[in-house]
C-alpha cells in the first residue's frame, strides 16, 4: 500500500533538507541506535509514496511495533534539481495503514487489551511522551549526518 504524498505532514522546520549521499540503510542504523539509547520500541519498513498518477517513490517508515495506534514517521529521500534531500513526515497511524502486522502483532494486541483499563488522559500522555522522544531520536540521528530538522 503506497502512502499518498498529499496526506503526509512535514514535521521539520524545512521540508527538504540536503542530505548528501544518505541512504535508507544508513538512516535506519542511525535511527535504531538513537531509539535504543532512549529505550523506545522501534521498527522500520520500506514502503512507497505515491507522488503522481502512476509514480511511486521509496520511503522509510518508522513505527512503534508495540503500539500500532501511534503515528508513523516517514523519511523520504529524493533528488531535487541535482541535490539529494530528505524529508520527515507524520503519516498517520500504523494500524490504519496496515503497517506492522496489525492483529497478527502479539505485542500490539497485548497493549491494546491493557489500554482498555487506562483513561483517555493517560493514553494521551503516553502517546505525547513517545512522540516527543521519537522526534528527539530522529533529530539526533539526522544530526549524525549534519542534517538539522529545526532552524537555529
Amino acid at each position: 500500500m503506497a502512502l499518498k504524498y498529499e496526506s503526509l505532514k512535514s514535521i521539520a522546520d524545512r521540508e527538504f533538507m540536503k542530505c548528501g549521499s544518505l541512504t535508507y540503510s544508513q538512516l535506519t542504523e542511525a535511527l535504531k541506535k538513537e531509539f535504543e539509547n532512549d529505550q523506545l520500541p522501534f521498527a522500520t519498513e520500506i514502503s512507497s509514496v505515491k507522488t503522481g498518477l502512476l509514480s511511486k517513490d521509496e520511503c522509510l517508515v518508522v513505527y512503534n511495533p508495540e503500539n500500532l495506534d501511534l503515528h508513523i514517521l516517514v523519511f523520504y529521500i529524493k533528488n531535487i534539481q541535482g541535490d539529494q534531500v530528505v524529508s520527515v513526515y507524520s503519516g498517520g497511524y500504523a494500524s490504519a495503514l496496515h503497517i506492522g502486522g496489525g492483529i497478527l502483532n502479539a505485542e500490539h494486541m497485548k497493549n491494546k487489551v491493557k489500554s482498555k483499563f487506562k483513561s483517555q488522559k493517560q493514553k494521551e500522555a503516553e502517546e505525547t511522551m513517545y512522540n516527543n522522544k521519537a522526534m528527539a531520536a530522529c533529530h539526533h540521528a539526522l544530526g549524525k549526518f549534519g542534517i538539522t530538522m529545526w532552524s537555529r
